[in-house]
């Protein structure tokens, strides 16, 4: 790479750092980081694995047992990178669990509510989900916030029973739930989302755990209201998976991170390896296109795998935790960070591949600008 590549906004467990491209070593450096104990007073907070950037600001959210902050930070921008991320602003609320934006608004899933705020943190609405959770004693928050046009599409499961919501913004910016579905299985957990306005489909990837089995499937709902839902595909695991299809490919394979909007792009794992696919979804079924290798082999625990697209670049990272012998013979754990860079302009090819300098901490987050 003789020309910058965007400048990258992560957040790990106990820092936020900017990174800023050198062509003149062909890799990132850290520009500046804040430690998160310094943005409130109370040092107990742990991060959410989600973050936002609206404009020229940063919103992330800290979490206690029962309570949350949300704040929001000065943004680094394509023009200004050496930007200060300064402290600006910051408000309470009951435990946060997904951040998402519409591009004019901030949207928070908190104290069992959908709320809408301006970029100030005023609220502007809220409207609940769900009352209870199973046991009763916590309300339900979702976890997953995607927002495409005036429509807000959120995953939830915290505990029994998982639902997914089609939640609209109307022009007074007032929130409406328009479609509420319960997804019912053993264990079950919603992993992934992602939309796709031509087909008129809204995909969202399940996956269960029961009697020592690991199941992922996908549920392809219609954006309009109507049809109840438009098909349903086991991915994993899948008969006779070890048998090649007419296409070349093994047919089982587990979906381990999305972009959000078509045309879709998946980390997959098949065989223990990782891939990066283009997703073909005519028809109402899940094909693989444009298969990549990301030579990571899906080994100990991976605890993160982050995908974002930026123009023509997708910014992949990894987080794995592994253990090792440490001293006397104990087991150590350590956490390992790779940054991989695909250019899809044409073919899509790998063009960066750089161990990031973030050492027993995993990235949670990924804002490319």
């Amino acid at each position: 790479m003789t020309t910058p590549l965007h400048g990258l906004i992560l957040l790990s467990q106990d820092r936020l750092c900017n990174l800023v491209y050198i062509p003149s070593k062909s890799g990132y450096e850290v520009q500046e980081k804040v430690e998160i104990k310094a943005l409130v007073k109370a040092q107990r907070y742990q991060l959410l694995p989600q973050m936002v950037a609206l404009d020229d600001y940063i919103f992330i959210g800290l979490n206690e047992q029962k309570k949350s902050l949300l704040v929001r930070l000065d943004a680094p921008t394509s023009l200004l990178p050496q930007r200060s991320m300064g402290n600006s602003l910051s408000k309470s609320f009951g435990r946060i669990g997904a951040i998402g934006t519409d591009g004019e608004h901030l949207l928070i899933a908190a104290e069992g509510s959908l709320i809408l705020l301006e970029r100030n943190l005023e609220i502007l609405d809220r409207v609940q989900l769900v009352t209870q959770n199973w046991l009763g004693s916590e309300k339900k928050n979702a976890h997953d916030i995607f927002v495409h046009e005036n429509v807000v599409y959120l995953l939830e499961n915290t505990t029994l029973s998982t639902f997914i919501f089609q939640v609209t913004i109307n022009a007074d910016k007032k929130l409406h739930i328009t479609r509420t579905w319960e997804i019912q299985d053993v264990y079950p957990h919603l992993d992934r989302q992602w939309i796709n306005p031509e087909l008129g489909q809204w995909v969202v990837i399940q996956s269960s755990f029961g009697q020592g089995n690991y199941r992922q499937k996908a549920h392809i709902f219609p954006i309009a209201q109507g049809i109840e839902r438009l098909g349903l595909q086991i991915l994993y695991p899948v008969r006779n998976s070890t048998t090649p299809s007419s296409r070349g490919e093994l047919e089982s394979f587990k979906i381990l991170n999305t972009t959000k909007i078509s045309p879709a792009w998946a980390i997959i794992s098949q065989i223990g390896e990782s891939y990066l696919v283009k997703i073909n979804s005519q028809n109402n079924r899940i094909q693989l296109d444009e298969k990549l290798p990301l030579e990571i082999a899906i080994r100990g625990d991976a605890r993160n795998w982050l995908l974002q697209k930026q123009d023509n670049y997708i910014f992949i990272l990894n987080s794995t935790q592994e253990r090792s012998p440490g001293f006397l013979g104990w087991m150590k754990e350590q956490v390992s960070n790779i940054l991989v860079i695909v250019d899809t302009q044409q073919n899509p090819q790998i063009i960066l591949r750089q161990n990031l300098p973030f050492y027993n901490t995993s990235v949670l987050s990924c804002i490319p600008y």
